[in-house]
């Protein structure tokens, strides 16, 4: 809403004095002119030229008025919209914290009405929090600046809000500014940092503990033990084996990171991709004594990068033939929709927990921990596949029933000339 335009010609007070000061001046000079020549004419003629005058130097005051007060008020108006539109949310509280302003970024954070927060008590904004607390610590004369953080709940979870507060002169004595931020994100990002950072450290620690007792063991006299020291190298050759997949994996991970957005992006047949993978996983599948079948639909042209499309199908099957116990099977499917082209690799093996469904796509996140070390897995392969397809413009989800099997299906944006026909 545009705030009304300060004059003081908008003022009773000043219509008031004016309309009596003009009557003065006009029964004034009725009354001089009677008495000089007792002409009724006259002095009426005087009265209504005394009353022209003053009407005339009205005039001249409020244009006077407006010329002095039109780039005060513009200068007001543009640091209202300036301060309206930041992204960061501003209140001002008075010295008994009643809210005198508050911008649309923090009515949002808050939950307010902008046309009603105004005379708002802070303790009211926020139930239950330390605002009021904060403000009464910015009023202090040592104070600078002082700071807090506090949650609100929000459909589907709740944001983090940092608040800042400070004093300030515009608002009469003891008046405060109240500055919200939602750091929400932030904490997010804050806590995967320190989930990776503890993940990668554990993963990387544990096969080299391991590698170091059997290097201690075959120095202190295993080395010479027949029995025993083929058997400890091919355990460290193992190890090594894990950590060089997992840093492979790690810088695959950040080079898809890196990418995301300037891929270049070329009509790819997914066909020959799907047929080149299952024939450098045939040898696997026929040792495991695994059955495999195929379904796969013509023109299944998609915008992508073969490459990265290779990785994706590779780590799905490997992921599939690893899971599944004979003599299960592994099947693959590709067929077009309406407005995508979809890929789902399904197997029979031990299928996933309902409560683990969601979260199979995080880094390091394992249904068995155990299996899947013991398997070699590291625990970024379905990672790395989501954030490909999602650099690619298209989706992945998870179907499973526990002890039944899973698919995961894959939606890829068709080549430009598929989607227009």
């Amino acid at each position: 809403m545009e705030p009304r335009r300060p004059s003081i010609f908008r003022s009773r007070f000043f219509w008031n004095l004016y309309l009596t000061y003009a009557l003065l001046v006009v029964a004034t000079s009725l009354v001089i002119a009677i008495a000089v020549d007792r002409n009724w004419d006259h002095a009426i003629g005087i009265a209504l030229a005394t009353l022209i005058v003053v009407a005339g130097a009205l005039a001249l005051a409020i244009l006077a008025g407006r010329r002095i007060t039109a780039p005060i008020y513009q200068e007001q108006a543009q640091l209202r919209s300036m301060v309206a539109g930041i992204p960061v949310g501003l209140v001002a509280v008075d010295g008994v914290d009643r809210v005198l302003f508050a911008n649309n970024a923090a009515c949002e954070m808050l939950g307010q009405d902008i046309f009603l927060i105004v005379g708002e008590k802070l303790a009211n904004l926020v139930k239950g929090s330390a605002l009021p607390d904060l403000a009464k610590s910015a009023r202090r004369d040592d104070a600078s600046s002082m700071e807090m953080e506090f949650s609100l709940p929000r459909l589907g979870g709740e944001i983090v809000i940092s608040a800042h507060a400070v004093r300030f002169e515009g608002g009469g004595p003891s008046s405060v500014v109240v500055v919200l931020e939602d750091v929400t994100s932030l904490k997010r990002l804050e806590r995967i940092r320190r989930d990776f950072v503890a993940n990668v450290s554990h993963e990387i620690k544990t096969p080299l503990t391991s590698i170091k007792g059997y290097v201690e063991t075959l120095i202190t006299g295993a080395l010479h033990d027949e029995q025993n020291n083929m058997r400890f190298l091919r355990k460290i050759d193992d190890h090594v084996g894990r950590l060089t997949n997992l840093v492979q994996d790690l810088l695959s991970l950040a080079r898809i990171e890196a990418q995301e957005g300037s891929l270049r992006l070329a009509e790819t047949d997914w066909r020959p991709i799907v047929e080149g993978a299952v024939r450098r996983h045939e040898p696997e599948l026929l040792s495991r004594g695994l059955t495999f079948a195929m379904d796969l639909d013509p023109d299944c042209v998609v915008m992508g990068d073969s490459e990265s499309m290779t990785q994706v199908l590779d780590n799905l099957l490997d992921n599939a033939i690893k899971y599944t116990p004979p003599p299960g099977g592994v099947r693959i499917r590709l067929f077009r929709l309406i407005s995508q082209v979809s890929l789902q690799v399904e197997d029979s093996g031990l299928g996933i927990p309902p409560e683990d469904r969601e979260r199979i796509f995080e880094r390091f996140y394992r249904v068995d921990k155990a299996r899947s070390r013991e398997m070699g897995g590291t625990g970024l392969g379905l990672s790395i596949v989501k954030h490909i397809v999602q650099s690619h413009g298209g989706s992945v989800d998870a179907e499973s029933k526990y002890g039944s099997g899973t698919a995961i299906i894959l939606t890829w944006p068709p080549a430009a000339a598929e989607a227009a026909a």
